[in-house]
Formats: C-alpha cells, sequence, structure tokens
C-alpha cells in the first residue's frame, strides 16, 4: 500500500513545491508589507518556516536548549525501534565475541553517524542488552558534555558509576587510584556517549587505569578523526539513515494514531510524506510525531 502511493505522492509533491516557488518570487517581487504589523506577521512566518526546514535538515538540534545540550542516559524512553535489528547484531557480535585488549589498548566499538541517526539509541539498546547485562561485571554511562574531553569528569563520572559511593574529589590521581582498584579483575563496559573532540594524550590518560582489567568502550561521535585516536580495535560502525519505510512506522508510533492510519487513506498520504520529510532521521520522526500527536488528526496536512 505504501509503495503504491509513493510515486504519486512524489509527483505530486514536486508539482506543488514548484507552483509554490514560482508564487513566493512573485509576491517578493510585487508586494511590500505596509504597516508594521505585517513585518512582524512576516517575521513570525519566516521563522516557523526556517525552523521548518531546519528540523528536516542533517544537522537538526532537537536535543538542544539555549545553546546547551541535553544530556543523555543508558535509559532507553520506552518508545518502539524501527530498522536497526542488523545494527545492534554487528555491534554486539564485535564486544561479545572480541578480545578485551590488543597491546595494551582497550577495545572499542565507535559508532559514527551524522546527528540525529540514532547513534545514542543504538549505544543505549546495546548497553541494555541482556547478554550484555550478563557478560560484564560492571558498567557505566558516561555523557560526555565537554568540548575538549574532560578527563577528570569523565573518570568521575565511571568511577561513581561502578561503586557505592556518592562522592569524590577532583583530585585526577586520586580518581584514577581508586578506579583501577574497582576494576582490577573485572569485566566493564564503558559508553562514552557524543564525543565531540579527543586528542591522544587525554585518551592515553583516560586509560592508565584500565590497564590489567577487561574493559571494553563503546563511543558515539560524529567526528571521524575520533575513533583512530582511540586506536579502535574494529572500524567505526557508521549508523545509515532509515528507510521511509521505518519512518513512517515511527511516525506513526509516536502520534499514536495507529487506529486512524489504518482506516484513513488521506491520513495515510499525509504521513507518507511527512516521513519522507524526514529523510531518514528518527530523531526528526519522533519529532514531527510528538507534534502530530498534539494536534488533531483532521489538521495534520498543515502541518
Amino acid at each position: 500500500m505504501f509503495k503504491r502511493n509513493n510515486s504519486q505522492l512524489i509527483k505530486a509533491s514536486k508539482q506543488n513545491m514548484t507552483t509554490h516557488r514560482q508564487g513566493k518570487s512573485i509576491c517578493c517581487c510585487l508586494l511590500k508589507p505596509p504597516s508594521s504589523d505585517m513585518d512582524t506577521k512576516n517575521e513570525e512566518i519566516s521563522t516557523r518556516s526556517r525552523d521548518l526546514r531546519n528540523s528536516t535538515c542533517g544537522e537538526i538540534r532537537y536535543h538542544r536548549s539555549g545553546g546547551k545540550i541535553t544530556p543523555t542516559t543508558s535509559i532507553l524512553d520506552g518508545s518502539n525501534v524501527y530498522g536497526r535489528e542488523k545494527d545492534i547484531e554487528v555491534v554486539l557480535g564485535w564486544l561479545l565475541k572480541g578480545e578485551a585488549a590488543i597491546n595494551g589498548r582497550v577495545f572499542v566499538v565507535a559508532i559514527g553517524g551524522k546527528e540525529g541517526v540514532g547513534k545514542t539509541t543504538l549505544a543505549q539498546l546495546v548497553y541494555n542488552d541482556d547478554t550484555v547485562v550478563t557478560a560484564f561485571d560492571l558498567r557505566a554511562w558516561v555523557f560526555d558534555n565537554s568540548k575538549d574531553f574532560d578527563v577528570v569528569s569523565i573518570t568521575r563520572t565511571i568511577l561513581l558509576s561502578v561503586t557505592d559511593a556518592c562522592n569524590f574529589s577532583d583530585n585526577l590521581d586520586l580518581l584514577q587510584v581508586k578506579l583501577r582498584e574497582k576494576l582490577s579483575g573485572k569485566s566493564c563496559l564503558i559508553v562514552l556517549d557524543h564525543v565531540c573532540d579527543l586528542d591522544s594524550e587525554r585518551w592515553d590518560l583516560l586509560c592508565q587505569p584500565f590497564a590489567g582489567s577487561e574493559v571494553k568502550i563503546v563511543v558515539t561521535t560524529r567526528n571521524n578523526s575520533v575513533p583512530p585516536i582511540m586506536a579502535a580495535m574494529i572500524s567505526t560502525h557508521q549508523l545509515e539513515v532509515l528507510s521511509d519505510v521505518d519512518c513512517l512506522s515511527m511516525l506513526v508510533d509516536h502520534a499514536k494514531a495507529k487506529s486512524n492510519f489504518d482506516t484513513d487513506p488521506k491520513l495515510q498520504a499525509i504521513m507518507e510524506k511527512i516521513a519522507r520529510k524526514c529523510k531518514g532521521l528518527p530523531r526528526a520522526a519522533k519529532h514531527f510525531g510528538g507534534r502530530l500527536l498534539s494536534t488533531h488528526y483532521t489538521e495534520w496536512e498543515k502541518i
């Protein structure tokens, strides 16, 4: 049903977009706002249009607020995940079958890909997988909100995750000594989420307490230069965008529109069109699904 409607919808969409562009050119050339009220309205429309364009491009920032990045956690949000079965299988295979370290280097699996493609979600799925929970004695989730890979903060977070203590000092030596003692003879999985930048000196410093322990690390990053610095034992697993069908499934799921979607062909066509605008990005599908959820389905065509 989806495939049959797609070609017609794409053709109609292109025609509508062409008409819209032509109309916009005429308006820009011939009309001038006569009042400050009209200026304000035009500015509001322009802002909404810009927000919509930004929400469908590769650099979406739905998780940002006031320039700050919302931290992630190891807890899944409870929503269904689509189209990632093979990705989970690959990363789990590397983690559960690979050696803990080679030539003294920590075993690292890097998950790469553009913003909004689902790197954190994949890391969460792996982190909470039953086989991983059973395979590792200890686990730690670290969200790296620093621009310069703050070794002290990351070490403290790992230590807090694997101990019952509530507080530690900022003294890196004390932190690393305690962490080495805690990891001794144990297997530990560490997720470093959202690593933006790194150099070999800081990486080597972070890994000092891991010597002699069975530590494996999963890192998520958009920076392709990060994994080589970590000397990852496995090449980066590049996460690809979802298919339009999987985006549509996520959209229907987050909009909680299953009953209406199954019985209304017009609604199906509208949601298929919105799904294509998500450009395969799960975060975009979640975002638009939330917008649809807060709007009556009879108004969805406006979105």
